[in-house]
């Protein structure tokens, strides 16, 4: 997972680079048209390359299942337009409906032989500390990058491109500390790591609301490397936690279920950020809000943590 946490690391490196590039001579959708290419040529790729490392078995697949996957989907497209669209009665009956699928999709799960879910991961108390701690994780990381950007170039009024170049030591920074929070995972448990990862990304967050109007752009990157350090002491290491309370069969399931939690917390967490800075005071007053709400999470974790003995 460290490893994983390194490549996850080195993109958001590359790719605020990458970004920063095209959006400097080209439009907004160059962006997408470039990272389009890679992805059709790493598809093309995996074709000849790939190998396939899962036993495979034959498994039914559940046509209603389906259909009520869709709800969770819809949801989360509702949750995430709906701070921007010009119809918000739309989204409103649109995730309303969602939600009615995913009820129904959850439900029907658990009277399946064979689960395309199987929801007995939530009956492992640490299953469940994991995957809250992991979106927790998520949103600081995910806001701490749509926030940075928007810092540079609106207020301290950099180019696309310098931008795109402040957010690389951060991101490099968490790549490489996501091999060291593994190590440390192993030698003194999940306790020690994730207090670590919390005390780090509250000091990042508030360390950019109390500097917000320096203008100080050393400290800006300073207290942003925090933020995102913190993450790979938080994400990964309780996704790993969260997976080793589940039997082998349940693992995939687990999996899943964390990776859709944390396109959930992503979504709400990048909501409830473009509404501060769009509808009430700013950036600032976004930073402020983060902080206290890591502060929370710094609490939440300290006691949540003890609780468990198997996050000694």
């Amino acid at each position: 997972m460290g490893m994983v946490g390194l490549v996850m690391g080195a993109a958001l490196a590359t790719g605020s680079i990458v970004s920063g590039i095209i959006s400097q001579w080209f439009n907004w959708q160059g962006v997408f048209v470039f990272f389009e290419l890679i992805i059709g040529l790493l598809f093309l790729i995996n074709i000849f390359v790939g190998q396939n490392v899962i036993v495979k078995k034959e498994v039914h697949l559940d046509i209603p299942s389906l259909i009520g996957l869709f709800g969770f989907a819809m949801v989360l497209f509702g949750v995430q337009s709906l701070g921007h669209t010009t119809k918000p009665s739309s989204m409103i009956a649109m995730m309303m409906i969602g939600l009615v699928l995913s009820v129904y999709f959850v439900h029907r799960q658990g009277n399946l032989a064979q689960p395309m879910l199987d929801f007995k991961v939530f009956k492992q108390p640490g299953f469940t500390l994991g995957l809250l701690l992991t979106g927790a994780s998520y949103i600081a990381l995910i806001v701490m990058t749509v926030l940075m950007p928007l810092y540079y170039q609106n207020v301290l009024h950099t180019s696309k491109l310098v931008s795109g170049l402040l957010m690389v030591p951060p991101a490099a920074l968490m790549a490489v500390m996501n091999r060291r929070s593994g190590k440390l995972l192993d030698q003194k448990g999940l306790k020690v790591v994730m207090r670590i990862g919390a005390a780090s990304i509250f000091i990042g967050y508030a360390g950019l609301a109390l500097t917000f109007g320096m203008h100080n752009v050393v400290l800006a990157v300073i207290f942003a490397a925090f933020g995102e350090v913190g993450n790979a002491f938080m994400m990964l290491p309780a996704t790993t936690y969260a997976n080793n309370q589940l039997p082998d069969y349940l693992i995939t399931h687990g999996s899943a279920m964390i990776s859709t939690a944390r396109q959930f917390a992503g979504v709400i967490g990048v909501l409830v950020a473009t509404t501060i800075v769009s509808g009430f005071g700013g950036l600032h007053d976004a930073y402020i809000v983060f902080g206290i709400g890591m502060t929370v999470m710094i609490v939440t974790v300290w006691r949540i943590t003890a609780r468990y003995q198997g996050a000694k």
